[in-house]
């Protein structure tokens, strides 16, 4: 529907807006260079204090942009939703500024991920790695979900909703359980 469209596109820009006043109370007009490393390729770019460091990316004529990497580096939501555009952080980490509403997880934050649509450079110093998708990806979704406490978490929760079940069906749960009882009697 091109209503619903809409409506996301006038989300987006309030999304943005909203950041973007935020930034202009605290910060200076100026702007700060950046170090980009990308399919083995580094160079600097600048990045104004009230933009995107994936808009700063878009609008830089850098040697990088020039032999065509850029145009090849991958974005879709701007959101903060996708992952898609996941880099990391290499130094500075002081120096970005990074919107909490976006869908990176602390575990991948504290492993210096972040995301080029939602990330603002707070100062100079920052130096980071472009096209990390599979690797943030790979923190949000598989690695925090493997640790000890979330399988403890799980397994707690399996035996809670198989007590619940064996509560709406006595009966069932007496005789498994005695069928049980008597396989182990046997060994």
């Amino acid at each position: 529907c091109t209503c619903t469209r809409m409506n996301i596109r006038n989300d987006e820009n309030e999304h943005h807006a909203a950041a973007t006043r935020r930034l202009q109370s605290t910060s200076s007009q100026s702007g700060y260079e950046v170090s980009v490393l990308y399919e083995g390729h580094r160079d600097s770019i600048f990045v104004q204090p009230t933009e995107t460091i994936l808009a700063a990316l878009e609008r830089s004529t850098t040697s990088i942009s020039k032999k065509g990497n850029l145009n090849n580096l991958p974005h879709d939501c701007r959101r903060g939703n996708c992952l898609t555009c996941s880099g990391r952080i290499q130094d500075g980490a002081k120096s970005v500024r990074q919107d909490e509403t976006t869908f990176l997880s602390e575990e991948a934050r504290k492993e210096g991920f972040l995301l080029l649509c939602s990330s603002f450079v707070m100062g100079d110093g920052l130096s980071i790695e472009l096209g990390r998708k599979e690797d943030a990806w790979k923190i949000n979704y598989q690695d925090r979900f493997q640790s000890e406490e979330t399988q403890r978490i799980g397994a707690e929760a399996s035996a809670k909703m198989m007590r619940q079940i064996a509560e709406l069906n006595p009966e069932r749960w007496l005789a498994r359980t005695e069928r049980s009882l008597g396989d182990t009697e046997e060994l």
